[in-house]
């Protein structure tokens, strides 16, 4: 089943990546692999953050997403940066037939499977960012060594960087957080979650965001040469 963004995932993120420069410094890491004729398609695009810091880069960016609603945000946030080399399309990303020279999935490419068919259809590269801590790991989500046994397998050459970036999350109050412990811990019990935001909450003296729950965010990066096998 196809994630579905809420309007409150949706708010959050957003202001996640206002906050920090956690999109601009991954795209920098990307931008040295890109060429200025590329098409890139960002399969699973979700919100699109780093496609939308790497279109000035390349000669065009289509982001395919089935959720019709993060979608619109790309377009107005395209819109609101004058990016005019910017295509959207809703879809799945393992039944379309768009090509591209150089495929992104970030946080996305779940199972092998689905990483497969897009490396297909990227000419030059696929470029895979996925997290690298194993804790809170969803369940059948695949570990970065097990895509890189996988990759050398299907005879791929690649490589793969390790990073570590901030990207926490800003609330507008407390209750915010509250709401966003309610979610993402629903495991935990009230008191533990309360806890937990006694424990790791900031006051940042910020006015549109009084809150910051911090959070280093370890990755795996996998640039894979598609057009090249052993």
């Amino acid at each position: 089943m196809a994630f579905r963004w809420t309007p409150d995932q949706i708010r959050w993120y957003e202001n996640a990546s206002k906050y920090s420069a956690f999109h601009k410094n991954l795209a920098a890491i990307l931008i040295p692999f890109l060429e200025a004729e590329d098409t890139i398609c960002d399969w699973g695009a979700g919100l699109g953050k780093v496609s939308l810091e790497l279109a000035p880069h390349v000669t065009q960016v289509i982001c395919v997403d089935s959720d019709k609603a993060v979608l619109d945000m790309i377009n107005r946030e395209a819109i609101r940066r004058s990016i005019n080399n910017f295509k959207t399309y809703q879809a799945d990303a393992q039944e379309n037939d768009i090509f591209c020279d150089v495929g992104l999935m970030i946080f996305f490419g779940t199972p092998f499977s689905l990483m497969k068919r897009c490396m297909e259809r990227s000419r030059r590269l696929l470029i895979r960012v996925m997290n690298s801590d194993l804790h809170g790991r969803p369940h059948g989500r695949e570990t970065a060594g097990e895509i890189e046994q996988a990759l050398a397998l299907e005879g791929y050459r690649y490589s793969r960087q390790e990073l570590e970036f901030e990207f926490g999350q800003p609330f507008t109050s407390f209750e915010d957080a509250c709401h966003f412990a309610l979610l993402y811990q629903s495991e935990r019990t009230d008191d533990e979650r309360a806890a937990y935001l006694k424990e790791m909450l900031q006051l940042t003296g910020n006015e549109t965001y009084p809150y910051y729950l911090p959070k280093n965010k370890s990755l795996a990066v996998f640039i894979i040469e598609t057009d090249k096998r052993t």
